[in-house]
């Protein structure tokens, strides 16, 4: 009988228990700091706050702007999910301002591990 070495001692697939881990050290190291840490000033996240919040508070969900000018450098979807986690969180919550950043991420990922794993029809493979 042969032993396959990527297996625990019972069969369970170690890239499982690898899996595992990787979801739960990114879920400590992505989601629990989301709301401790300032908006950065120099990058396009308070831009998409701004545009989030004038069209949150002036209830024309269609017409982004910035300013009170029209913004249309970008389509309105993800200020859409911003407000529909501020709703969720708190529209003053740095962690739902965040939160579909993150969302996005792990689809991202699981997409990825998808493709991968349809086309190569190896899921360590498309694991790593």
């Amino acid at each position: 009988m042969q032993v396959n070495p990527l297996t625990y001692s019972k069969g369970f697939p170690l890239y499982k228990a690898f899996a595992f881990l990787l979801i739960a050290t990114s879920v400590i190291g992505l989601v629990l700091p989301l709301g401790s840490y300032p908006v950065n000033i120099i990058t396009d996240e308070p831009i998409r706050a701004l545009v989030a919040r004038e069209m949150l508070i002036s209830g024309d969900w269609l017409t982004p702007t910035l300013n009170g000018e029209y913004y249309f450098n970008k389509p309105p979807l993800y200020n859409w999910l911003i407000i529909l986690s501020w709703k969720l969180f708190g529209v003053d919550s740095l962690f739902g301002f965040r939160f579909p950043m993150i969302i996005s991420f792990y689809i991202l990922g699981a997409l990825v591990w998808y493709f991968t794993n349809r086309y190569t029809n190896d899921k360590r493979l498309a694991l790593l």
